[in-house]
């Protein structure tokens, strides 16, 4: 009678572990032939940039100031190049890569590094003093 009643457990367990597990189906899609035939979601996005928008302050100066400013990448690429008076505020509109957390601001023949935080980046030629 025992042997029964775990013959009847162990029939009943099989069954529902035979019909309980449900095998998946995995859809494998045709390799595209073509650069047209390949599909993405309309809403991935393919740009691998992000915008930033730097602002640079200028100082009042007596004198006119004009020399070359350079905003490059830390790698050394080179966003933007343009003469620019000291005295100036200018705002500048860039397209970086958005593992890029900081720029390389060159005016002359001096480097400064300025922070990427929040797609905006910014930077004074007023010196701050430390009290």
């Amino acid at each position: 009678m025992k042997t029964l009643k775990t013959f009847i457990l162990i029939f009943a367990l099989t069954g529902i572990l035979v019909t309980g597990c449900k095998k998946s189906e995995v859809v494998t899609p045709e390799p595209a032939k073509t650069l047209n035939d390949l599909k993405a979601s309309p809403t991935f996005g393919w740009s691998t940039g992000s915008p930033v928008e730097l602002k640079i302050t200028g100082i009042p100066t007596i004198v006119p100031i004009k020399s070359t400013l350079t905003i490059s990448r830390t790698s050394g690429e080179t966003l933007f190049s343009s003469l620019h008076q000291m005295d100036q505020n200018l705002t500048i509109k860039l397209t970086v890569p958005s593992t890029e957390k900081e720029l390389t601001l060159k005016y002359g023949s001096v480097s400064y590094p300025v922070a990427i935080v929040n797609h905006q980046a910014g930077f004074s030629f007023i010196p701050v003093i430390a009290e």
